[in-house]
């Protein structure tokens, strides 16, 4: 079985705009459906507050366009995250949208925060290959059709975070989220615990407390988000090969429940391709040549074709190929294995 791969060029023959062509490219895919009426759910991320390199407004505003020009009923959205942020609830999130330049006059569309408030609201979805029933976003149960706008980047769990990742666990509810992320609640060495309390700042659940000049976790309270990691300048908190291997099997198989019985295509961009994902409350220099949008029938290999195209750019680090390959097993196991057939669109 083949399926064909789109790959839209980051630049372009002169007074050719690529957005123009994501719109004219997409709008064939959604007549080709031929759902007028339906709603489409357009997946994308508006960006943590902080983050400037997340994809642009006018990228979600091609997808809707194109799927209100094949007579659909589109909307943009995204749920809360796990962890202390401007993106925890629902109206803080909105508001951060509206920041980043993300409104329904500038997109098109409405943006809907699919979860509820506080991510509460999640409904089971049927477990594939008997593994267990992940919580999804509950406001898209019933939405059959859906356009996963997802922008490439390095992530320092699946080595590139991409559509697999943007649906696995960015249409998770809080508890879905939890249930991938029971996998990486951090190791921890106390020994080296200077007890600078920077680590408390961050944690959003009360999993952390000092006690006797030493952080101790209250393991029932931890969900596994690792926000606790990053301000640690003293190496307390780890994740080992096997937790890192479980995310990524946990994320892939998320990913796969939430999509069956979906008709979905998945847009990605690999362009401003930066260390760390959109979830980042900061903003490093990209480290790729921008290679343009891939689109795709399949998130797997949407993914995987992104990764080819960054090759050629510049070669993957060894650390981002070993976490990536996790991510890449787990791809095959869920998505199955299929030909890259390429198609270069240019006009």
């Amino acid at each position: 079985m083949t399926v064909n791969l789109s790959h839209i060029p980051a630049t372009t023959q002169p007074y050719v705009s690529t957005v123009d062509i994501i719109r004219k490219k997409l709008e064939l895919v959604f007549r080709s459906w031929g759902a007028p009426g339906e709603l489409l759910a357009i997946k994308c991320h508006f960006g943590e507050r902080g983050a400037t390199r997340y994809l642009r407004p006018l990228y979600v505003r091609a997808v809707a366009d194109a799927a209100r020009n094949a007579g659909m009923k589109p909307f943009a959205t995204d749920t809360v995250v796990l962890y202390k942020g401007s993106r925890s609830t629902a109206v803080g999130y909105l508001e951060t949208a509206s920041a980043h330049g993300f409104t329904a006059d500038s997109i098109g569309c409405p943006l809907i925060i699919s979860d509820g408030m506080r991510g509460e609201f999640g409904v089971a979805l049927p477990p594939v290959n008997g593994g267990p029933a992940y919580m999804g976003a509950g406001s898209l149960q019933g939405v059959r059709h859906m356009a996963v706008l997802s922008h490439i980047t390095l992530h320092g769990f699946t080595g590139v975070a991409g559509a697999i990742k943007n649906v696995g666990m960015g249409l998770m509810s809080s508890a879905g989220k939890a249930a991938i992320h029971g996998a990486t609640k951090p190791l921890m060495d106390t020994s080296k615990c200077s007890a600078c309390g920077e680590c408390l700042k961050t944690c959003g659940h009360g999993a952390l407390e000092l006690v006797d000049g030493a952080i101790r976790r209250l393991d029932t309270a931890c969900t596994g988000c690792c926000h606790c990691m990053g301000p640690c300048r003293q190496g307390v908190y780890s994740l080992d090969d096997g937790q890192l291997e479980n995310f990524s099997h946990r994320l892939t198989e998320a990913a796969a429940a939430f999509l069956a019985g979906r008709r979905s295509v998945f847009i990605n961009g690999v362009v401003d391709v930066t260390p760390q994902c959109d979830c980042a409350s900061f903003t490093h220099a990209p480290v790729y040549t921008d290679a343009g949008f891939v689109i795709a029938a399949d998130p797997f290999m949407a993914d995987r074709a992104s990764v080819e195209l960054m090759e050629r750019e510049k070669p993957l680090e060894s650390g981002v190929w070993k976490l990536w390959s996790n991510q890449m097993a787990s791809g095959e196991k869920f998505f199955g294995m299929k030909e890259i057939v390429w198609e270069t669109i240019t006009n």
